[in-house]
């Protein structure tokens, strides 16, 4: 029986405008009637300046006229002194850096092995400082200074 029946959301509604909102947050509203609630200051916050004087001479209407207020609030029928509904409230979305900096992956890379050690550390122990300069002397000189190069450079 319910089947070809149209189903629309509220705002969808043929001949219905949207519902248009405060500007007013329903959040601080809120707040407010839950901490100066009975003061009025919530009525003061959207513009009901003279329920909300009456508010605060009668301590929130001896505190039912507050617990009213919370309860409209929270539920989100209340309305500002224009009668329009307090917009509920939204999410922001997290914000994103701009320009992420790229992260970089190490390249795995294997372990050198024992004679690799070895052979880096007799490399380093063989090295003399001085041995090119002395392999450009004796190049001048004319002296041959290859078996010298091979015994310096042994792998």
């Amino acid at each position: 029986m319910t089947r070809n029946l149209p189903v629309h959301s509220p705002d969808q509604i043929p001949g219905r405008r949207p519902e248009q909102f405060s500007q007013r947050s329903r959040v601080i509203t809120f707040t407010l009637a839950v901490f100066l609630g009975v003061l009025g200051v919530h009525r003061f916050y959207t513009g009901k300046v003279l329920t909300g004087l009456l508010m605060f001479l009668t301590g929130g209407g001896f505190g039912l006229w507050w617990a009213v207020d919370v309860m409209t609030i929270l539920m989100g029928y209340y309305r500002d002194a224009e009668g329009l509904r307090l917009a509920p409230p939204t999410r922001q979305p997290e914000r994103l850096p701009h320009h992420p900096e790229p992260t970089r992956r190490a390249v795995p890379t294997r372990a050198p092995t024992d004679e690799e050690i070895a052979e880096r550390e007799l490399d380093r122990l063989l090295n003399d400082p001085l041995a090119d300069k002395f392999a450009e002397l004796e190049a001048e000189m004319g002296q041959d200074a290859t078996l010298d190069e091979r015994a310096h450079h042994r792998h």
